[in-house]
């Protein structure tokens, strides 16, 4: 198995070019974003939160497990993804920007199953 921080770069930047590409294809012509928005509090908070779970539970369940890594890792992308799309839904009227965080959790959950064996 690879290294949990090499893993988590390539998956970092799989969800980063994902991103982008769909972006571009689907919501190319909306210049609103979640931060121009009444959301950019709730999204701020829900990040932080996020971030300070995801930094405890690290320290406290074996990271070269590849169960526990891909279970840690998985839950993580689907609460940050999940409440974004749920915000872009809300917040950003007539925008199709949500359906792109949509299929970037999809084909990271996929991405996920297959480098972590």
């Amino acid at each position: 198995m690879q290294h949990p921080a090499s893993i988590f770069a390539l998956f970092s930047w799989f969800i980063i070019i994902v991103h982008f590409i769909l972006k571009k294809l689907i919501a190319n012509d909306e210049d609103e974003d979640l931060e121009q928005t009444e959301g950019r509090f709730t999204d701020l908070m829900i990040t932080w939160i996020l971030i300070i779970v995801a930094v405890i539970t690290a320290f406290l369940i074996d990271l070269h497990d590849p169960d526990s890594l891909r279970l840690f890792v998985q839950l993580i992308t689907i609460v940050s993804l999940g409440t974004r799309s749920y915000l872009e839904w809300k917040y950003l009227e007539n925008s199709k920007k949500f359906i792109v965080s949509l299929i970037v959790l999809i084909l990271s959950l996929i991405f996920l199953q297959l480098i972590i064996n």
